[in-house]
């Protein structure tokens, strides 16, 4: 994403705020992640689940208004993306918020992948 877009003097996008959104929570379940708390533990798993709701949001607005595509590309680019995040973060905590967010990522990959193939929107 084009950083200049997101800058302050510039209205702000869709994809701004949802990008600042993701990476907030993302800091939020990154400082907490080592406590020993099970509340504070259990926050860390549902801020990251959101930060990748976020990522999925700025990419599908990004995509779309960057390189307006179609709306198969834009869902096969925001399920890929989504789907590599969502699984990082599962690597770093395999909890069952990381989990779902990683297994809804790819059915939407799949299902995006199926869909663009039919379409003939692959090229």
């Amino acid at each position: 994403m084009d950083n200049s877009r997101c800058s302050p003097d510039r209205d702000h996008h869709p994809e701004c705020r949802l990008d600042l959104l993701a990476r907030l929570f993302l800091m939020v379940g990154t400082v907490l992640f080592k406590a020993r708390d099970p509340a504070l533990q259990r926050a860390v798993d549902v801020v990251w689940f959101v930060s990748v709701a976020g990522v999925a949001g700025a990419v599908g607005f990004a995509v779309d208004d960057v390189y307006d595509t179609s709306a198969q590309r834009t869902a096969l680019l925001v399920g890929i993306c989504t789907a590599a995040y969502s699984a990082v973060l599962w690597l770093l905590r395999k909890h069952v918020p990381q989990n779902v967010a990683v297994f809804v990522s790819l059915i939407v990959t799949i299902c995006a992948t199926i869909t663009t193939i039919a379409h003939g929107n692959a090229s």
